[in-house]
């Protein structure tokens, strides 16, 4: 329509008129890059440590909405600071291969070992192993009737459960009617109290290290259901990088293919603009106070994947335009190329604007990731990209540059010799002479 032209024509003329011309000043070229090496080593200083560094995990609370009565559950919980989670340890059946003879005395001497031993450790608070208890209160009469005896031990058991039935549940038996065969049992542990993930992980390596220093004896595991989510803190760095460099490799080929007139310096270009907007996006997640987690490392590759179009579009206007100098072909990528891709990251962010206002904690941490990471694009594809082609842009030493002009130039006398609505006065010596297409390069290096 007459009003979409009119619109189209002013964003033109404003890119033309004056973003190009205030960008590709060199005075503000100059800033611009310094403003994008200082947010590059801010974000490196912050990952590494400044600022708490970039932190790991997940607790329960961040799945909940903001509204949601769990909140006020997980705010009152924080006062039981006498005890945390309640995690089970489990006896497997086999050992190295081998049942465990649970009847033998120097099994029981390395249990009592084990158990009392959890005093000394950091992670632990209180615990109940039936089992030890029983060979507390059974122990002695045990080592008086002689040598280990399976069916004297097994039979003593049953008469100590047949009394304390509340942890009749925690053993299990070859014969489960008739209880015989002790296969494997478990006892309830009360850990330290922790306030965050990286506690949580602690406990569990912790534990893990302790209980493993008994394998030889029988085969120990602690575990609770909030080492699901600690289990994939130690990866979830790794996991999050290799996802990333992914995108990367993707990056590189797809520029490859389809930017085959810039070669390898614009996928150099890209890779360096996309691996910026990755660093920076880490750089603002620990500026927010935002974990890598499941949840955000997802939507950091996602949005990793979203950089890379903004990227490309800009640095492909450039590799494809008429002019011969860096700033000229810089202001007729703008020119070309930037409005569609100042509207394309507008309408992406327009179409994600209602995530701001729910109420769920999931869709709000999207929103606000992925709309950094547009804004990061937009401005690497718009403001950093071009002052970086400015600056370190390779110029036309083959003659390509002149063939893709004479050719346009060609192309744009005719069609506006088709045109009856035009009038064509000049000839193609004269477009040459005036700068070629309608001016839209008017910088010289």
């Amino acid at each position: 329509s007459k009003r979409d032209g009119r619109v189209q024509a002013s964003v033109l003329r404003f890119v033309q008129n004056s973003w190009a011309r205030i960008l590709l000043h060199p005075f503000v070229a100059g800033t611009v890059l310094l403003a994008w090496l200082a947010l590059l080593a801010t974000s490196v200083w912050a990952v590494a440590g400044g600022m708490g560094g970039l932190q790991y995990g997940m607790q329960v609370v961040e799945l909940t909405n903001w509204d949601s009565p769990l909140r006020d559950f997980f705010r009152d919980y924080r006062e039981m600071t006498g005890g945390g989670y309640v995690g089970e340890v489990f006896f497997d059946e086999n050992v190295e291969g081998r049942r465990t003879e649970w009847w033998r005395r120097e099994i029981q001497e390395k249990l009592v070992e084990c158990v009392e031993g959890l005093e000394d450790e950091e992670f632990f608070r209180l615990a109940s192993p039936p089992l030890y208890l029983f060979l507390k209160d059974k122990g002695e009469e045990l080592r008086e009737k002689g040598e280990d005896d399976r069916e004297t031990f097994e039979a003593s058991l049953r008469e100590w459960l047949d009394n304390r039935r509340f942890f009749k549940w925690d053993f299990v038996w070859e014969d489960p009617l008739k209880r015989t065969g002790l296969r494997s049992w478990r006892f309830q542990l009360v850990e330290r109290y922790c306030t965050d993930s990286a506690c949580v992980r602690g406990v569990m390596e912790k534990s893990r290290e302790y209980f493993g220093s008994f394998k030889e004896s029988f085969s120990a595991r602690y575990y609770h259901e909030m080492f699901l989510l600690a289990e994939l803190d130690l990866t979830i760095l790794n996991s999050t990088l290799i996802a990333m460099g992914g995108v990367l490799l993707a990056a590189t080929l797809v520029s490859s293919l389809l930017l085959k007139e810039g070669g390898a310096w614009a996928v150099g270009f890209i890779l360096v603009c996309v691996a910026a907007i990755d660093l920076s996006l880490f750089g603002v997640m620990v500026w927010w106070g935002i974990s890598l987690n499941l949840m955000s490392a997802t939507i950091l590759v996602l949005a990793a994947g979203f950089a890379v179009d903004y990227i490309a579009h800009v640095c492909h206007g450039f590799t494809v335009s008429c002019s011969r100098e860096r700033g000229s072909r810089v202001a007729e990528a703008l020119c070309g190329i930037g409005p569609a891709v100042f509207h394309g990251a507008v309408t992406v962010f327009l179409c994600g604007l209602p995530a701001m206002f729910s109420r769920s904690a999931i869709v709000f941490l999207f929103f606000q990731l992925i709309s950094v990471a547009i804004a990061l694009a937009l401005a690497h594809g718009i403001v950093v990209l071009p002052v970086l082609l400015l600056f370190f842009g390779p110029k036309d030493t083959t003659g390509e540059v002149e063939r893709r002009r004479e050719e346009a130039v060609g192309k744009l006398i005719e069609r506006l010799k088709t045109d009856r609505k035009q009038v064509v006065p000049l000839e193609v010596d004269e477009l040459h002479a005036k700068r070629g297409l309608a001016g839209l390069a008017p910088f010289n290096e």
